[in-house]
Formats: C-alpha cells, sequence, structure tokens
C-alpha cells in the first residue's frame, strides 16, 4: 500500500440519497497515482452514482447527507461553482459508458476536443492542431479521424477518440465508468490495454467502474466491491480474487466466462 503522502484522492464516509432514499451509504476508498483502482459491483449498486461524486455530478434530486471528498487538501463540497468548473475535465475527467451518447453527434471529432481544451487552456490554431494530431495518435486513431463526425466511427474507435478528449488537459484522476462493456472482446482488450499504457506513461490514478471481474483481473491494482450502496470487501487485486471474504464477492467473480471447466480459473495478473 502506498504512503499517505502520496494520496491523490479520498473519499470519506461518503453518504448520499435521491428522493429520500438512501442509494451511497458510508463510502470510504483512497485513489493513488499511477494506480487504477476498480468499484465493481451489479446494476443498482451505486458505483456510478460514487464515481459522478468524485466531480460532484449528481442528479437533480441526489444530496450528499453525510462525509467529504478530499482532493488537493479540500473537499470538493466545499468549492464553488467555478471552481468545480476549472476541476470537471481539467483535472479530473470522466469517460462514460456509451461513447456515442456522450459525444456531440453533429460536431467531428477535432472541434470537440479542441472545445474541451479551450475550456481550460489557451492554444495558437497552429498549436492546437498540432495538440490534436498528437492526442488521437496517442490513442492509437489516425489524424483523419479529426475531421469525421462519431456516427462515421466505429464503437471502438469512439471510445478512442472520447478518451483522447479527456486526457486533452493531462488531469490528474480518470473516471472510467464501464467503458468495454458495448465492445466486442477483442476491441475490450486493445481498449483496456491502452488504458493501461496511458496511465502507466502520465502516472494517472484511474477509478474504473465495472461490474466484470474478468476486466479486473486483466487492469486493476487495488479492488472495492459495491453492494446496495455500500463497500462490502476492498483490499489488492490478488488479495479479493484470490481470498475473498464476503459471498457477494465471491458470486460476481463466479460469473467470469470460462471455456472446458467448471472450475474458476484466473491467471495472476
Amino acid at each position: 500500500m502506498n504512503p499517505m503522502q502520496d494520496k491523490i484522492l479520498e473519499v470519506k464516509n461518503l453518504t448520499l440519497t435521491v428522493r429520500n432514499k438512501t442509494v451511497v451509504r458510508d463510502v470510504s476508498f483512497e485513489l493513488f497515482p499511477g494506480q487504477i483502482t476498480a468499484l465493481v459491483g451489479e446494476s443498482g449498486s451505486g458505483k456510478t452514482l460514487t464515481g459522478l461524486s468524485l466531480l460532484r455530478l449528481f442528479p437533480n434530486e441526489a444530496i450528499c447527507k453525510n462525509g467529504c471528498i478530499m482532493f488537493a487538501n479540500r473537499n470538493i463540497f466545499d468549492l464553488s461553482s467555478e471552481e468545480m468548473r476549472k476541476i470537471r475535465g481539467n483535472r479530473i475527467s470522466m469517460v462514460f459508458q456509451e461513447p456515442f451518447t456522450a459525444m456531440n453527434p453533429v460536431m467531428c471529432v477535432g472541434r470537440q476536443i479542441s472545445e474541451t481544451i479551450e475550456a481550460h487552456q489557451k492554444y495558437l490554431r497552429k498549436d492546437m492542431l498540432k495538440r490534436l494530431v498528437e492526442l488521437v495518435e496517442l490513442v492509437c486513431l489516425s489524424r483523419d479521424v479529426l475531421s469525421k463526425y462519431p456516427h462515421e466511427l466505429s464503437g471502438g474507435m469512439r471510445q478512442r477518440a472520447l478518451l483522447a478528449m479527456m486526457i486533452a488537459c493531462n488531469p490528474e484522476i480518470l473516471i472510467l465508468d464501464e467503458p468495454t462493456t458495448a465492445l466486442d472482446v477483442s476491441v475490450q482488450k486493445e481498449i483496456l490495454e491502452l488504458i493501461d499504457t496511458i496511465r502507466k506513461q502520465r502516472n494517472l490514478s484511474v477509478l474504473f467502474i465495472t461490474h466484470d471481474f474478468s476486466v479486473v483481473n486483466m487492469i486493476a491494482d487495488s479492488v472495492c466491491v459495491m453492494k446496495n450502496g455500500k463497500i462490502v470487501e476492498k483490499g489488492t487485486k490478488k488479495s479479493v480474487l484470490y481470498n475473498s471474504q464476503h459471498e457477494y464477492t465471491r458470486n460476481l467473480i463466479a460469473c467470469i466466462p470460462r471455456l472446458g471447466d467448471t472450475r474458476r480459473r484466473l491467471p495472476v495478473g
């Protein structure tokens, strides 16, 4: 475990309600530079709302009843709207589950990425083009993607373009909400490898939200398992996968697809 001084963000006893119903209960975890923390659970477990809370992006009915989220020595719930605007997409970015709905369908990819940059940084026109080319090439896309619209790209290409957009301002934290769920298995593997490469190159702290323990095994360093709005188990990837203490965790692990054997087999990742 990393030294305390290396901690980049800490969620402490977070409790959220929606229409007076508690949907996130006393959740606590930490994020560290260069590490991927997986937040794992079924649909409705509260994992996406927990991820959104890091950017203070709540549904209108959601209320923080208790707890805090400490980032840069400040509780984000104490920040003004203007201070949060400077953080979103700049120091903390989020890649959403479905890239087609997350992108503007009537705006070309290059313009969408440049708008993200312009919201936080100033570039001359010639320097902006150079930056856009750098970003799409970083996510293994060709520069001609910049002039295309989202509907002209495959699912994997859209996810790469959205990733380029979210890392455009060199964030310290990247939140990924089920980024590979709608993709073919081969494309999923490529995206996961790309995410892993980028976080190592940039020493990114990543919160990876998923329901799939096979994805966790491929990419995570540490794991938090959520059920009914609570974290029921957390630890290193190895400890959770091979020495899980909670029945719910074991049930999720048992759902990992396997071929030719009824026994659970997990390679040591």
